[in-house]
């Protein structure tokens, strides 16, 4: 099978893949209690959309998932108290992976602009080195 064929199959793969995750979804209603889960499984489907190169749906996924992660109060510090140490870190890692990739996809694919809807995680604490000082602010006015 040839480089053009493999293409093909994965587009086709990946097309079965994201329709299937859409159908498992409209089993519950994601939408009225949205959890990490829901989430994860929003962030997912952006990441499907946007290696088919269908961006603008890409770009609904990852607006879904940006909007959980501000409903299940992933902006504040004081949802991070509550978890043990290794949900926090996963919890916090995941809010700035949604954070980065919204200030990333549309400066280079998209061919309109939405603003953001994840304010920036002010933390009142000492972090972890693995953490950029790029993406943190004491200051709320930053």
């Amino acid at each position: 099978m040839g480089q053009d064929g493999l293409l093909g199959t994965n587009v086709m793969s990946g097309m079965m893949l994201t329709e299937e995750t859409i159908q498992c979804r409209k089993g519950y209603d994601h939408l009225e209690s949205p959890t990490l889960a829901s989430l994860v499984t929003s962030y997912f489907l952006f990441g499907c959309y946007f290696g088919l190169d269908i961006h603008t749906k890409a770009w609904f996924y990852l607006r879904e998932a940006t909007m959980f992660a501000y409903i299940l109060g992933m902006n504040k510090e004081e949802t991070y108290i509550t978890c043990d140490v290794i949900d926090s870190s996963r919890q916090r890692w995941l809010y700035w992976l949604l954070f980065v990739t919204e200030r990333y996809v549309p400066c280079f694919f998209l061919p309109f602009f939405l603003p953001f809807c994840l304010p920036r995680l002010y933390i009142s604490f000492s972090v972890s080195s693995w953490v950029s000082s790029a993406f943190i602010s004491t200051d709320p006015l930053v």
